[in-house]
């Protein structure tokens, strides 16, 4: 279930409910004010579209679950895309460009590391490349925001570089003795952060963007 809170009031806006066929969410991301994707144990990736609404409770539909307020959030399902046969775990996307295509990857449970794409106006999506890993399990990802490389984080301890354009490994770091929980890249993106489960989080600078 993915919850929907008001921050000044502390109240449950809404929430969205998924079958038990899709299992838990494992991660979120926004897309734009509205649309918000998130991927689930069944390995799809999920795309709702997000309105502002007078539904009342007794008008939602199974797949819309609104809270009591006179403005309700309503969702509808605009993207579904089967990305790995084993549990989804992690996702990044880049903003859409002015056709409204959206580049991202994916990992999960498994060996596979996927590089899909979506269109925000038509609600098409397809898997571009994938990418087979010597061990099993992607706890994180993120993207640079200059569009060129992404990082994921294995759960063989290592934090391995892609180039975006054809997914072509550039460097794999090692560092941690445990598991590593997330990534982030810096505001100026020349630095990123790795942190571990041994609570150490590094510092790591690959490239200038001169």
């Amino acid at each position: 279930m993915i919850n929907f809170w008001d921050l000044s009031s502390r109240k449950l806006k809404a929430f969205i409910s998924q079958s038990d066929k899709t299992g838990m969410c494992m991660a979120l991301k926004q897309i734009d004010e509205n649309l918000l994707a998130a991927i689930f144990e069944d390995g799809c990736l999920y795309v709702w579209k997000v309105e502002f609404s007078k539904l009342t409770r007794e008008t939602a539909t199974t797949s819309t679950s609104l809270s009591e307020q006179p403005d309700q959030l309503v969702f509808s399902l605009f993207i579904k895309s089967k990305q790995h046969s084993e549990t989804g775990l992690c996702f990044d996307l880049l903003k859409p460009d002015e056709k409204g295509n959206v580049v991202g990857f994916s990992g999960s449970a498994g060996q596979s590391l996927v590089k899909f794409s979506l269109n925000i106006f038509s609600g098409l999506s397809q898997i571009e490349k994938e990418e087979k890993l010597t061990k099993a399990g992607v706890s994180d990802i993120k993207i640079r925001t200059d569009g060129k490389i992404f990082i994921s984080a294995g759960w063989d301890l290592r934090v391995r570089v892609f180039s975006v354009k054809k997914m072509q490994p550039l460097a794999i770091l090692k560092y941690h003795q445990q598991h590593i929980n997330s990534l982030a890249f810096s505001p100026s993106d020349f630095l990123f952060a790795s942190g571990g489960q041994e609570g150490r989080i590094p510092l790591w600078n690959l490239y200038s963007q001169e």
